[in-house]
């Protein structure tokens, strides 16, 4: 389980700012069963630096609608990485202990590598 939860935080870590859905997710892992979607969603749903938006609003990770894989397909919830996790992906620990002064250009450019 742990290789595709690692899989997908990859997958949600490359596309920078930008949200996926949860179809997205199922293109490019390995084919998974109902249960096997459900004990992926469970697994970043408890990630705290994953952030969750359905119909343009953010929402809670622990909110009931969204517990339930189903659920949340229906409602097309996307999930998005925040910074900290963006930057740990492309090895940005400490920016402003680093001093290597990295603009926000170069960090992007950095993840499609």
């Amino acid at each position: 389980m742990d290789t595709i939860v690692f899989s997908a935080l990859e997958q949600i870590c490359s596309h920078d700012a930008t949200s996926l859905t949860l179809p997205h997710f199922y293109t490019t892992l390995p084919l998974l069963c109902p249960s096997l979607k459900q004990a992926l969603w469970t697994n970043l749903i408890s990630i705290l630096s994953l952030r969750f938006e359905c119909k343009g609003a953010f929402v809670d990770a622990g909110d009931v609608r969204i517990q339930r894989v189903k659920k949340a397909e229906e409602m097309k919830v996307k999930v998005v990485a925040v910074e900290c996790l963006v930057n740990s992906f492309v090895g940005i620990y400490d920016i402003v202990a680093s001093d290597a002064g990295f603009s926000e250009r170069q960090r992007k450019l950095s993840s499609i590598s």
